[in-house]
C-alpha cells in the first residue's frame, strides 16, 4: 500500500496579490502602498525562504499593524481550491495518505474543516499544530514516522519547489504538480 504524503498548498492555493483593492479598501490605504509591502518578501516566502506566517507579519509591520488575522481571512476567502485533485484524492483509500503544511493554524484549520480533508488523510502534520516549529524536512520526517513508513517509501505531493526539493532531501520520491493538471499520468508511477 503506497505512503503518499500531501503538502496543503498542493490542494489549495493562496495569493493575496489577487486581493490587494479589496485590502487597501479595508485599511483605507492606497493599492500601491499595500501592493508594495506584499512584494518586499512575496518572492521569498513564494521559496520558501520564510514561511507564510513571517509574510503575513513582514507585510504587516510595513504596513504599521498590529495583527495579521486580516490576512488569512481574505487568503481563505480567495484561495483557490483544486477540486479536480481533491477528488483524485477521495479515490486513493486504499493508499496511506498524509497532509502536511507549514502555513498559519487558522488558515489550515478553515479548509481542513471546510473541505473535510481530517476524513481523507489518516494523519495531518501541521507546524502550527505542534510544541515546536520543525524544518519542514522535520514535518515530513514526522507524517511519515506517524504513518509507519519509512521516509524512503513515502511520495511526496507538492507544486513549490522549495517543498519538492525538502522531499528529495528526505529521500522521498515526489510527484511534481506545478506544471501538470494530469493526474493519471502524475501518479502513474505510485500505483
Amino acid at each position: 500500500m503506497p505512503t503518499v504524503l500531501y503538502e496543503l498548498s498542493a490542494i489549495v492555493e493562496d495569493d493575496l496579490t489577487s486581493s490587494l483593492e479589496e485590502i487597501s479598501t479595508s485599511l483605507g490605504r492606497g493599492e500601491y502602498e499595500v501592493e508594495q509591502a506584499f512584494v518586499a518578501t512575496h518572492k521569498r516566502y513564494q521559496s520558501g525562504q520564510i514561511t507564510q506566517w513571517q509574510h503575513w507579519e513582514d507585510v504587516a509591520s510595513r504596513l504599521g499593524l498590529d495583527d495579521v488575522e486580516l490576512f488569512g481571512t481574505y487568503a481563505a476567502h480567495t484561495a483557490v481550491v483544486d477540486h479536480e485533485l481533491l477528488g483524485w484524492i477521495r479515490g486513493q483509500q486504499n493508499w496511506k495518505l498524509g497532509l502536511v503544511s507549514d502555513a498559519t493554524p487558522d488558515y489550515v484549520g478553515q479548509f481542513r474543516k471546510d473541505l473535510e480533508l481530517d476524513r481523507l488523510f489518516r494523519v495531518s502534520v501541521i507546524d502550527s499544530d505542534l510544541e515546536a516549529n520543525k524544518t519542514y524536512g522535520a514535518l515530513l520526517g514526522t507524517a511519515a514516522a506517524r504513518l509507519q513508513a519509512r521516509q524512503d517509501d513515502c511520495w511526496l505531493v507538492a507544486r513549490k519547489s522549495h517543498h519538492l526539493e525538502e522531499g528529495r532531501t528526505c529521500g522521498m520520491q515526489v510527484i511534481d504538480l506545478s506544471h501538470t493538471s494530469d493526474y493519471a499520468a502524475a501518479f502513474r508511477a505510485v500505483a
